[in-house]
């Protein structure tokens, strides 16, 4: 096994785990096609449940998802609307 590998099945676990920033790397795993096949939906549902558990590193990483014409402004508002909608986290 590769270290991209590796580091994709360590990241997969602690992610079901609920680790915000697990789940954050998946998400970017995912994007790039790191230790997987590059799947841009999953890449956002791994961001999605990163920006759920307060992971403000999101904020970046959508922004340039929309800029790289990657996904719909639609979907990136829905994403960001979790972290209006969740003050608390600490953002």
């Amino acid at each position: 096994m590769h270290d991209d590998e590796y580091a994709f099945f360590s990241f997969l676990r602690t992610a079901e785990l609920e680790n915000a920033g697990s789940m954050y790397n998946l998400g970017h795993m995912y994007a790039n096609g790191c230790g997987t096949e590059k799947d841009t939906s999953e890449s956002l549902k791994w961001f999605r449940l990163s920006a759920e558990k307060g992971n403000s590193k999101v904020y970046l990483r959508l922004g340039l998802i929309y800029l790289n014409g990657i996904s719909t402004g639609k979907i990136i508002l829905n994403l960001l609307s979790i972290f209006v909608m969740q003050p608390s986290k600490g953002m």
